[in-house]
């Protein structure tokens, strides 16, 4: 059995309780290491310790509170790796806790462990991002087209896959919003620039009726009339970039990240972006911050006189 030495006197019977019969699971019934044990337990009594100052315990824990405690991990400079580990290892705990009938339900079983990621996300500045839209100002149906459909992943932060599913349905243009179906047909609503509506206004009225040959229900339309794909905004968002004069490292994600960003670097809060990303975790949205504060840094250097 398990051995726990002074961190007993500060935990409650429960607690000293549970992590003994968890440890007992991952050495028999896993097959764990001791050394992998002791690196689960380590965090799984840092975050008992956290909902400990919270007021709270194990058995009254919610999603926010596994949120809140990464978060306090971030704002300490832990690692991407390191946060990842705890991360898994508290959901690790929560799923045995629930086998167990300890607990009625999982906090943590919507919250997803973050993908390492070495390279912070490409983003264009403001004036690559005006440079690209200013530039689509043809008055075919094309140009149109091109033009609505980048102004609005943009103004919205869309996903690839967000954007070719928007329907005539999802723009609300008097409130100036969109309904978006993200991952996991999780429903959310972002707001739009009144910008991206006129340019959608503009494809409605010039562009689309030539497209709608097979009357879609879908916004962006292809040259037959049908749902544009994936790849067909991708080849866009390139050739669009090309004719720009840009001379970037392009993804198909790149007006997303450059939305997040310039909202941040504009002093958005971060659970904002998160909530209009549509990310289940903070920790995802994090990533950002990070691109944040080196243009932080840059204006830094430009502008203080002992920089």
């Amino acid at each position: 059995m398990w051995r726990f030495q002074a961190e007993e006197v500060r935990m409650k019977s429960f607690d000293i309780s549970i992590l003994k019969e968890y440890s007992s699971y991952l050495l028999s019934e896993r097959n764990c290491s001791k050394e992998t044990v002791e690196f689960y337990l380590k965090d799984i009594k840092q975050f008992m310790e956290y909902l400990k100052e919270k007021n709270t315990d194990i058995q009254k824990t919610e999603s926010e509170d596994i949120m809140s405690f990464m978060k306090s991990l971030l704002d300490l400079d832990a690692k991407h790796t390191t946060l990842s580990r705890k991360l898994t290892s508290i959901k690790n705990f929560f799923m045995f806790l629930l086998s167990e009938g300890k607990i009625e339900k999982n906090p943590s079983e919507n919250i997803e462990t973050p993908k390492l990621n070495k390279n912070l996300p490409d983003s264009m500045t403001m004036e690559e991002i005006n440079l690209l839209l200013e530039s689509i100002s043809g008055d075919d149906w094309m140009s149109l087209r091109d033009r609505a459909l980048l102004e609005t992943i943009y103004a919205c932060g869309l996903r690839v896959s967000e954007s070719v599913n928007l329907t005539m349905e999802s723009i609300n243009f008097k409130e100036e919003f969109v309904i978006v179906l993200g991952k996991r047909m999780k429903e959310r609503i972002i707001p739009i620039s009144s910008t991206a509506i006129k340019a959608i206004n503009n494809y409605l009225a010039s562009s689309r009726p030539v497209l709608n040959s097979k009357q879609s229900k879908y916004l962006f339309l292809n040259r037959f009339g049908g749902q544009l794909s994936r790849m067909s905004v991708w080849n866009i968002l390139k050739e669009r970039s090309i004719k720009a004069g840009l001379k970037i490292h392009l993804h198909p994600h790149i007006l997303r990240h450059s939305f997040a960003t310039h909202l941040l670097e504009g002093g958005a809060d971060l659970r904002s972006v998160q909530e209009m990303l549509g990310h289940s975790s903070i920790i995802t949205t994090e990533i950002y911050t990070h691109v944040s504060r080196k243009f932080i840094k840059e204006i830094y250097n430009a502008y203080h006189p002992r920089s």
